[in-house]
């Protein structure tokens, strides 16, 4: 059970990682593991010039600390290849963690697609290494829905629509549903902002999260995002039920 336990840890804090970097529609696929869809609404944008880099090599680390500014755990990221394909662009990228000691954890190797205007996120390669390890003790995991991310054309006022995902994993032993729900979206305002990265100009959206796994969890918090194109999120703050801040992450390198 412990080792369950765990795995819905991880796995909830890697989907909050992806959800938090956008939002909109639900998409339903035949797939298990679906894709997460960027819709770009300029349809004339086809070098896929937005919110996210597609280039190979570019190279990006986000850090994480709890409220006390203490370093809590550590995302890197590098696009290892970039082809072209019809009207767009498929680059694969390798995203590993480690706490705030250096220790390595979990790595995963992921896709992202930029074609026709649109940017797609492939889930699931990136599950099936998260889980690969449970399904080979018993577990089944499968997922319900897909979700669509961020428009590319941002501007302040925007009310971005809600995104659901829901994750069934069934076992001997377990048998649950975890649903994450990001709702009222906004696009608040603009802000320069200075990390260890750098200096980036950034619109600003706030959003609330929902866990829901039933009886076990039913969690509401709410966060607020600075994201900036061609890099993504630069800075991202949580707070708790009550609104005092739980936590942040910050752009603590980046290199094209």
């Amino acid at each position: 059970m412990e080792k369950t336990q765990q795995f819905y840890l991880i796995t909830i804090g890697v989907a909050l990682v992806f959800i938090s970097c956008g939002n909109t529609t639900i998409d339903k696929t035949d797939r298990l593991l679906t894709e997460a869809k960027i819709e770009l609404t300029n349809s004339t944008v086809q070098n896929c010039d937005g919110y996210y880099p597609m280039n190979k090599g570019v190279s990006f680390e986000m850090t994480s600390y709890n409220k006390k500014d203490k370093v809590e755990a550590i995302m890197k990221h590098k696009i290892i290849e970039s082809k072209d394909i019809a009207n767009g662009v498929i680059a694969t990228c390798e995203m590993s963690f480690s706490d705030e000691k250096g220790n390595q954890g979990l790595e995963i190797t992921y896709e992202s697609k930029c074609q026709n205007g649109k940017y797609y996120f492939n889930l699931e390669n990136m599950f099936s290494q998260m889980t690969s390890q449970y399904e080979a003790q018993g577990m089944k995991i499968s997922f319900k829905n897909g979700i669509t991310v961020m428009p590319n054309n941002l501007v302040v006022g925007d009310k971005l629509e809600d995104a659901t995902m829901t994750m069934e994993m069934s076992s001997d032993a377990v048998n649950m549903e975890m649903i994450i729900t990001i709702s009222d979206k906004v696009v608040i305002g603009k802000e320069t902002i200075t990390t260890p990265a750098g200096t980036y100009d950034c619109l600003i959206l706030t959003q609330n999260t929902t866990i829901s796994m039933g009886k076990l969890m039913n969690i509401t918090t709410s966060s607020k995002d600075w994201i900036s194109r061609g890099v993504g999120t630069v800075k991202s703050e949580s707070y708790d039920k009550n609104g005092k801040l739980d936590g942040y992450s910050l752009l603590t390198m980046f290199s094209k």
